[in-house]
């Protein structure tokens, strides 16, 4: 592997053929500078600036046997004869950002100087990871539910949360407000470089800037919130130091930013895992029970996938109304906060909060007041009253009992107890009028993305596990009936604004069928093993990857009931990581060849010098 560097017009005056080249996505040479070989890269140059990055899909051979290019080649004054060398590439061009400078001639040359060859190979491995994403995200925005498929160690649960912050950050990064680095930037809080070779801590907050103290500096540095802010917006751009290097702190302002985004993003980011006694009632909604005062009462439930989604569908609604209803129901919102927070006050100094001679509110959950009477024989804990019930009548002016009964906008159960919901919203009302207004904040919601990362998804049975939400999965936003009713309802809605992305290893023969009814709803993604020499260099062990991968062809010893793809150990394993205590050495002898003396006892690498040859790695 090569590295070389070609200018995009030859001699002081000549013509600029970058556009036509990039067109056809292809690298020059030329016979008196050696012939590059697939697999090399190439830097393209307009003066002494690098516009563009290429690796050679093929060697590079003469021009003259490419017809179909002559004729840009002659509107650009490209000689079309033997000389002139070309190669199909994969072509990377950078923003102005990554633009680079590279101070040698013009024309065409070999690369020796390790600072440029760095430079490249990360810019390439950068430009690359985010174009994989980018086409993996555009799957994912289209069907809204993916699988990451491929062999152990191919990376599909980092990817699958790369995506999944990439997804959400896209409306995450330009909302970040004031409030929300003043929470997240707090005092000792340490803080790793995007380089991920050094870190800092912060020593000191106030309303405009913090300031941080570099691991093994000399002094304290400050930097502004609305820098913070402002680099936010571009979460991707971690080369955005040169922007702000003027200030001396570039550096420490895109690692702020990209920490925020990155922690305000996992807000709204699941992780689960599945495994084989997994059930609807533990990933959907179920019952569970409660025990008070030795009296033992059954509860409904949301677990994770409707608590997440009836998240992203409240999102979603506030989102879409007017502006002006917006603001004030956001308003409305706000102060029920302070409501709820006046009660919760009230509960924990005088035990509850009274709404009649019988009833009263008991405890608070995070959607819902608790409710219950003296003399009730069940329902011990109290029953819930849902927020959103609350809000609802509130703002559609839902202020008598016939009034509640013939909505439907509420749950079902209000209109069975609407004598107590409408005596909480009569404390609200002079809550309203008794407390002052504080200054508006409110403005229009932000429809954000949700999403939830289901590890070794095949692992559970599906059918079962998603039962009646494998409709909802392909018709989002539609209502779907429920196995349990919660608090009345027994209704299910998975919004559009809520993603899924499973991952599947595919060596494991011990796992659930997907049935095609599941597989229709998803689109299933190959993760494979790839060798990554060319974009970690050193850190990668080229060698053993290749002596690994030769055990799983079926020339040698890959038994015939199974794929490459599904089985071949992947890159990960080849990743040196001496810099945490994970040497090559130490990986080989606890990691790499005790999974493979497993493929032997379960019949996927066979052969009877497989396991001596396993030894020998």
């Amino acid at each position: 592997m090569k590295f070389w560097k070609l200018g995009a017009n030859w001699g002081k005056g000549a013509p600029d053929f970058f556009e036509m080249i990039k067109k056809h996505r292809i690298s020059l040479g030329h016979t008196n500078d050696g012939h590059a070989k697939k697999g090399d890269f190439i830097i393209i140059t307009r003066g002494f600036t690098v516009y563009a990055i290429t690796q050679l899909l093929e060697d590079a051979s003469p021009a003259s046997l490419r017809g179909e290019l002559e004729e840009d080649f002659i509107e650009s004054e490209v000689p079309f004869d033997d000389d002139v060398l070309v190669a199909k590439s994969v072509w990377h061009e950078l923003v102005p950002r990554d633009r680079f400078s590279y101070n040698l001639q013009t024309g065409i040359c070999q690369i020796h100087k390790p600072e440029i060859i760095s430079t490249t190979l990360e810019l390439y491995r950068k430009y690359k990871e985010n174009m994989e994403i980018e086409e993996h995200l555009s799957v994912l925005k289209y069907k809204k539910q993916i699988i990451l498929q491929g062999p152990p160690g191919t990376g599909k649960t980092r990817l699958a949360k790369q995506l999944g912050i990439s997804l959400i950050s896209e409306t995450v990064k330009d909302n970040v407000s004031l409030e929300d680095l003043q929470q997240l930037l707090t005092l000792d809080l340490v803080v790793e470089t995007t380089t991920r070779y050094n870190s800092f801590t912060i020593t000191k907050v106030n309303n405009e800037s913090v300031y941080i103290h570099p691991k093994n500096g000399m002094h304290n540095y400050k930097v502004s919130l609305e820098d913070i802010i402002n680099c936010a917006k571009d979460f991707k751009a971690t080369d955005q130091i040169k922007k702000y290097d003027a200030k001396g702190v570039g550096t420490y302002i895109v690692s702020l930013a990209n920490y925020c985004v990155e922690q305000l993003s996992l807000e709204k980011l699941k992780v689960i895992q599945f495994h084989p006694s997994f059930s609807y009632e533990d990933f959907v909604r179920g019952i569970v029970t409660r025990a008070e005062n030795g009296l033992i009462s059954y509860e409904v439930e949301d677990k994770i996938l409707a608590k997440l989604a009836q998240i992203a569908n409240d999102n979603l609604q506030r989102s879409l109304r007017v502006e002006e209803l917006a603001v004030k129901q956001n308003m409305t919102e706000e102060r029920f906060d302070s409501f709820v927070e006046k009660m919760r006050e009230e509960i924990d100094a005088n035990g509850k909060v009274v709404l009649n001679k019988n009833i009263y509110l008991n405890s608070i959950e995070d959607d819902a007041f608790r409710f219950k009477g003296d003399k009730w024989e069940y329902h011990s804990a109290g029953l819930r009253m849902k927020f959103s019930d609350l809000l609802t009548m509130y703002n559609e002016g839902l202020d008598e009992k016939d009034k509640i009964k013939r909505s439907s906008k509420l749950s079902p159960f209000p209109k069975d107890k609407a004598i107590y919901y409408l005596a909480v919203l009569e404390r609200f009302d002079q809550f309203i009028k008794s407390t002052p207004a504080k200054p508006a904040l409110s403005k229009k919601t932000i429809r954000h993305n949700y999403c939830l990362i289901i590890d070794e998804i095949n692992r559970a049975n599906l059918s079962s596990v998603l039962g009646e939400l494998i409709y909802a999965l392909e018709y989002r936003g539609e209502v779907v009936e429920g196995l349990y009713p919660k608090d009345g309802d027994n209704r299910l809605v998975l919004p559009p604004n809520l993603f899924i992305i499973g991952t599947m290893n595919t060596a494991d023969r011990s796992v659930g069928h997907i049935d095609y009814a599941i597989r229709r709803r998803f689109a299933f993604l190959d993760v494979p093993p790839k060798d990554l020499k060319a974009s970690m260099g050193e850190r990668f062990d080229h060698e053993l990857y290749h002596k690994v991968a030769e055990l799983f062809s079926h020339e040698t010893y890959l038994s015939p009931e199974f794929d490459t793809k599904d089985v071949q150990l992947g890159h990960s394993y080849f990743i040196d990581q001496s810099q945490i205590g994970g040497s090559m050495q130490l990986r080989l002898e606890h990691e790499i060849r005790p999974i493979l003396l497993e493929y032997v006892k379960d019949g996927i690498l066979i052969g009877e010098d497989v396991v001596e040859k396993i030894n020998l790695l």
